[in-house]
């Protein structure tokens, strides 16, 4: 029994470690580090109440009936099991590697779950024009709302970045005889990556209408290091008192965003499968596609790791596609009964 307890105890000091060593030597964001923690921690107590072992001495059979049969008993998707079989893969690698607290590695082969790759929602370009024209600029939340919005459709951001962003971040730049101020945004997404996302006039505009409204200057926005949160709560949340509803705690979180969108979603009759910043965010990359832009400039613009998450935008640009076919497919080079028709109705559609 002591030696079970002692194998035990040497579980939850290496899955601490472990924690400790993702954030500070591969500076993984708190957020996945308590994540994985969670999962470990599930997944021990699994072991030792219901196979009797610790998760030091599991077997490639243990871990393949937890994320296999057990995952599946606790409702969870394959989707939603990807996360859980990378922890695992990644904390056994470290624990007979660096860590030498095992012998052999027992997650080397273990199998990712078979998922079906699904394409993601987009918003449509009439949805995003009813959604951006809904609130009330004659008020402070209304040129709020629709500057957030704008970030999100002009620059495709995700909303963690959108809501991290300080005003700092804004970097305006008027070229040589040029009428227009030009924006560059620094935002901070996906782990910490940094990267600057230019800015349409368009979104320039509104945020310039949001930093000079008199609401937001009787506002203390201001953090620690002199910089300011640049999208503000009107509201406390949770525990906090309203004397202490300044600086950090005045900024608008992610979940909030979440919910504009979907309260203007709402009011103007978009569908709620659109009515999420994520949707805004696709269309912004599908948009980028359908106007032939590389690859590598999407990767970029759209702050992703590899080329792999872009290459989804090459199915979605359904406008580019439709133009592709109809100029090249064969039927359209030969005559049908439905040719005279087929060719008046496309002058009609260009006149």
């Amino acid at each position: 029994m002591s030696k079970q307890m002692d194998s035990a105890e040497r579980s939850r000091v290496a899955i601490k470690k472990w924690c400790e060593w993702l954030e500070h030597n591969r500076g993984r964001s708190p957020r996945t580090v308590t994540k994985y923690h969670q999962y470990l921690t599930m997944l021990s107590q699994w072991l030792e109440s219901e196979q009797e072992c610790t998760l030091l001495d599991a077997t490639l059979e243990h871990l393949e009936l937890y994320v296999g049969f057990e995952a599946h008993r606790r409702g969870i998707r394959p989707r939603s099991r990807q996360p859980l079989v990378s922890c695992l893969r990644g904390f056994y690698r470290w624990a007979a590697g660096q860590a030498r607290a095992i012998e052999s590695n027992p997650a080397a082969a273990l199998p990712q779950p078979s998922i079906g790759k699904s394409l993601p929602r987009v918003m449509s370009l009439h949805s995003a024009e009813k959604i951006i024209m809904a609130p009330d600029l004659g008020t402070f939340v209304g040129i709020r709302d629709a500057a957030i919005m704008s970030v999100m459709l002009g620059c495709g951001m995700r909303v963690g970045g959108v809501s991290g962003i300080n005003e700092w971040d804004l970097e305006w730049a008027r070229p040589k005889d040029e009428a227009l101020e030009e924006l560059t945004i620094r935002t901070r997404e996906k782990g910490g990556r940094e990267r600057l996302v230019p800015a349409p006039h368009e979104t320039a505009l509104l945020l310039r209408a949001y930093l000079g409204h008199p609401d937001l200057a009787a506002i203390d926005r201001s953090i620690p290091n002199g910089n300011a949160v640049l999208f503000v709560a009107m509201t406390t949340g949770g525990s906090c008192k309203d004397h202490e509803h300044y600086g950090e705690r005045r900024r608008l979180s992610p979940r909030a965003i979440h919910r504009i969108v979907q309260k203007y979603a709402k009011q103007v009759g978009v569908p709620m499968e659109q009515a999420h910043p994520h949707a805004m965010r696709h269309l912004y990359g599908t948009e980028l596609e359908e106007g032939d832009t590389g690859l590598f400039q999407i990767q970029a613009l759209m702050g992703h790791a590899n080329t792999n998450s872009t290459k989804q935008y090459v199915h979605l640009a359904s406008r580019k596609l439709r133009e592709a076919a109809l100029k090249n497919s064969p039927i359209t080079k030969i005559y049908t009964p439905v040719s005279d028709l087929a060719k008046a109705m496309r002058d009609k559609e260009h006149t």
